[in-house]
């Protein structure tokens, strides 16, 4: 049936060419115009040789399924897209991930350098303390001398 069916639409087709052609339709000029009177008629001339109701359901259902086929091969794009879109959001997170992964060991280290300075600034104090009391003691030791010797002279 659906043989039949496309060898008519070619015919149709054909006719229709020739027809244009003969009005002054230049072919190539007006593909688009040709193609919408071909839309327009289509279903005028074909109705003229269907002659079952099955033949008619079998071209709406060919229509459905090409308006189907349509809408999933849109589908289709539209779900490409969402993959990359996801593909490329999923790379973003990784580096966002190894971002946060080199902060947190920045911070890590940060922190072990504050500890190592506070380690260094206690030594310092403890030697300042030292020091204080070494020079204490020097000056002491110093005065008592100085005295001493006044008090031998």
């Amino acid at each position: 049936m659906t043989a039949s069916v496309r060898d008519r639409t070619g015919l149709f087709r054909q006719i229709v060419r020739e027809v244009a052609l003969r009005k002054g339709f230049d072919q190539l000029n007006n593909v688009r115009m040709l193609e919408g009177f071909i839309a327009q008629n289509k279903r005028n001339y074909l109705d003229c040789f269907r002659s079952t109701e099955a033949e008619r359901d079998d071209i709406e259902h060919q229509a459905e399924l090409s308006s189907l086929a349509d809408s999933v091969k849109e589908t289709e794009s539209k779900l490409l897209e969402v993959s990359a879109l996801g593909h490329l959001f999923s790379t973003h997170v990784l580096q966002q991930a190894q971002q946060i992964e080199r902060l947190y060991k920045d911070a890590v280290e940060a922190t072990h350098n504050v500890d190592m300075g506070n380690k260094e600034i206690v030594k310092t104090i403890s030697r300042n303390s030292t020091s204080r009391v070494f020079l204490l003691l020097f000056f002491m030791v110093l005065i008592f001398t100085i005295l001493f010797l006044d008090w031998y002279k």
